[in-house]
């Protein structure tokens, strides 16, 4: 009886290493790509990110430290141009348009979002056009759209000055959040994979309900819900191995 319960012991340990290992590489999947400085100097990006996925779950990248090539490594990207951080974003997307392009049709999954200092237009690739233009506000076209639905509570209207400093056009396109001037959250897949576009400012400068869980619900979808928890396709070979592990220790500990 000993002899099977130290084999039980070892199941289980056997089993947390694997669950751990199998989630750590998941999320080591994730980046957010900005300039050095944080937009706006405002930590309300990298907190957005940790609801979304979890500290530590996740890798801070930089303009020119990282072009298109180097996104084989990672499922979801979420880049942010606004503030200072326009004519680095606008000299990634020249430089990488294409490579972007690519990597989501191989099946990536990416968020680009600019509020933008610089005026005129910048080709965000995907045949979508990013302009600039102010929006005092942003409001759900479909309330009952997945990003307003969960995980955090949320709301469907925000208010700021600035809620977004382009607006998006572009054929194909999903429109998700409306402002004065035209889209500012809008999404499309692209081959085999998926791209949502944002002309939003940070969460500090939004009136409404959890700005930062907004933000945090948008990356989440963009993701294809890569959310901190196990997922039953990823993980139901462990639960199952886990369950005959016990069935067959209870068997043995009843014929000691």
């Amino acid at each position: 009886m000993h002899h099977s319960c130290c084999s039980f012991v070892r199941l289980l340990a056997l089993c947390a290493a694997s669950l751990s290992a199998a989630a750590s590489a998941a999320f080591s999947q994730v980046a957010y790509m900005s300039g050095t400085d944080e937009p706006w100097d405002t930590t309300t990006n990298l907190e957005s990110m940790d609801r979304a996925f979890g500290s530590g779950n996740w890798t801070r990248t930089v303009f020119g430290g990282t072009d298109a090539s180097a996104l084989a490594g990672y499922s979801f990207v979420f880049v942010d141009g606004g503030d200072g951080n326009s004519v680095g974003f606008t000299d990634f997307m020249n430089g990488n348009r294409t490579g972007l392009e690519n990597w989501v049709a191989s099946g990536g999954h990416l968020f680009l979002n600019a509020a933008t200092w610089t005026g005129g237009t910048l080709d965000l690739g995907f045949g979508v056009t990013l302009t600039f233009h102010e929006s005092a506000t942003g409001t759900a076209v479909d309330p009952a759209h997945p990003i307003f639905q969960g995980p955090n509570t949320v709301g469907t209207s925000y208010s700021g000055n600035w809620f977004a400093h382009n607006f998006i056009t572009g054929e194909g396109l999903d429109p998700i959040m409306m402002g004065t001037q035209g889209i500012v959250l809008a999404s499309r897949t692209w081959g085999d994979g998926f791209v949502m576009f944002g002309a939003q400012t940070t969460p500090n400068f939004h009136n409404g309900i959890d700005p930062v869980g907004l933000l945090a619900n948008e990356l989440v979808f963009a993701s294809g819900g890569m959310v901190p928890v196990p997922e039953p396709s990823t993980y139901g070979l462990v639960a199952t191995g886990l369950l005959m592990g016990i069935v067959l220790w209870r068997r043995r500990r009843a014929r000691a």
